[in-house]
């Protein structure tokens, strides 16, 4: 409005991308829009908003000094990464896209075939994690997507599951349906405290509302005080005319 970003929408056509195979997911998955991005006006005119590319000093003059490692562990020296002391320069972005190329390719080399391994083993890094590199250094390069061992919550798992984009739906539908098949729930929580019996369509083909509901019963208030009429209540919602019961 009168050149100023006020509101952030969904574009509605997110069913129209498609994957490097081809593939393209259901157009019922709109609306999407991230949270940050409907804060992104803010950032717009905020005072912290970063306007420019900025390097910190010290990987600027590791780059320039041609990326000097310890030959036994092949880490870099220490002196050039004090991070939230260091100063900041202010590039081009010509200069930064240069200045992350180098680094990228440096990186991808130095952990690379055999002696690649050996750094990492030197550097203290998990055996698995290294196996699963297959010796190939671009498995190091910590980029969204590209490493897949050293993410903030990964990195503490003992296994990993890497899948495509847009197929983590999939992957959490099928989780949820062998939790439902092999009964894995806890059916005493579940009927105390969610609301799970309730929804008419649980899995197609896996579990019908009704085999659910026989299997849980009704589900159980957790207030234990209060007047009898409210602490026996059923906590069922309400049947429509035409039989089926609404998502609350």
């Amino acid at each position: 409005r009168n050149g100023v970003v006020v509101r952030i929408g969904p574009t509605y056509s997110y069913n129209e991308a498609r994957d490097l195979y081809g593939n393209r997911v259901s157009a019922r998955w709109e609306p999407r829009c991230c949270q940050k991005g409907l804060a992104l006006g803010r950032r717009f005119y905020g005072d912290r908003r970063v306007k420019g590319v900025w390097v910190r000093k010290g990987f600027s003059e590791w780059v320039q000094a041609g990326f000097p490692r310890d030959p036994r562990t092949g880490a870099p020296p220490k002196e050039y990464f004090n991070r939230g002391q260091d100063a900041w320069l202010k590039l081009s972005f010509d200069e930064a896209y240069g200045l992350v190329a180098q680094a990228l390719l440096n990186i991808a080399q130095t952990y690379s075939g055999p002696q690649g391994v050996q750094f990492l083993q030197a550097q203290k890094y998990d055996p698995a994690m290294i196996e699963a590199t297959h010796e190939a250094g671009t498995q190091t390069v910590k980029v969204r997507g590209g490493m897949p061992f050293l993410g903030a919550t990964r990195i503490k798992a003992d296994e990993v599951i890497i899948i495509r984009p847009g197929t983590d739906a999939a992957l959490a539908l099928g989780v949820a349906s062998v939790i439902i098949n092999e009964k894995l729930y806890d059916a005493e929580y579940v009927k105390t405290f969610t609301d799970l019996r309730s929804h008419h369509r649980v899995f197609e083909g896996v579990h019908s509302a009704k085999s659910l509901r026989s299997e849980l019963g009704p589900i159980r208030s957790h207030r234990q005080s209060g007047p009898p009429d409210c602490r026996e209540q059923s906590l069922d919602p309400p049947v429509t005319r035409h039989g089926a019961q609404p998502f609350l």
